[in-house]
């Protein structure tokens, strides 16, 4: 019976050791600790090489300059499509009252309605003229400029008709009578081209050129020879 009392004890001191927690701090320990105060517990833990590997964190405040600087920074200019060159016209007509505009001066010029005409005229005439004088022996006086088809005319009258005063009968046994008013007409019109190039000289036309157009400058000259004499048309280029 003391055997089984003795036993049952020992089982249930033994019951109590494995159910309280352990002590690790020793009797020194505890009486270094004042009683009341807990260890803090410690979480840090050892580097890895993960942390290592890390760079370090960049200047905040360098960032966010950079990141304003970027910010307000004024965008970069775009190049500009590239556009036809428009070129000013070489002429322009006058403005009564008011200067010529900028890269442009006034010029006096020889009409060209005038001198065009005219040179039209006087050409067709008497180089008309000087290929029936070469056709023809009985009509050098065509040669001559203005009054050569006049002469010419006469002389045919005349050579077909009997005297001068018989010029304008129309009864001429040779049929030739119309010589006459052909030689007139022709002179007529000889010297109208004649007096359009004349006039295209004197009548003068204002405009407005281009700085960079080459002035040209006409005019008619007199020219009087042996036996010779007529008009010369020079320019300046």
């Amino acid at each position: 019976m003391v055997i089984s009392l003795l036993g049952t004890a020992s089982f249930a001191a033994f019951a109590q050791e494995a159910a309280a927690p352990p002590d690790d701090e020793s009797p020194a320990d505890q009486a270094a600790t004042p009683e009341g105060d807990v260890p803090e517990a410690t979480t840090e833990s050892a580097p890895s090489a993960a942390d290592d590997a890390t760079p370090p964190p960049a200047d905040t405040a360098a960032l966010s300059d950079a990141t304003e600087t970027t910010e307000t920074a004024a965008p970069l200019p775009q190049a500009a499509a590239p556009t036809a060159q428009v070129r000013q016209p070489k002429k322009l007509n006058p403005v009564h009252g008011h200067a010529p505009p900028d890269g442009y001066y006034e010029v006096l010029k020889p009409h060209r309605g005038l001198l065009i005409s005219g040179a039209v005229i006087t050409g067709l005439s008497y180089g008309f003229a000087l290929m029936v004088a070469g056709a023809s022996k009985e009509a050098h006086f065509l040669t001559i400029p203005l009054a050569g088809p006049m002469i010419w005319g006469f002389r045919m009258k005349k050579k077909s008709c009997g005297p001068i005063s018989d010029l304008f009968d129309n009864d001429c046994e040779d049929g030739h009578p119309a010589y006459a008013y052909y030689g007139i007409m022709w002179s007529v019109v000889q010297t109208t081209g004649v007096a359009l190039l004349v006039a295209s000289a004197f009548v003068k036309k204002k405009m407005w050129l281009r700085q960079d157009v080459a002035r040209v400058k006409m005019h008619f000259q007199p020219v009087v020879g042996a036996g010779t004499g007529g008009l010369v048309l020079s320019g300046l280029f």
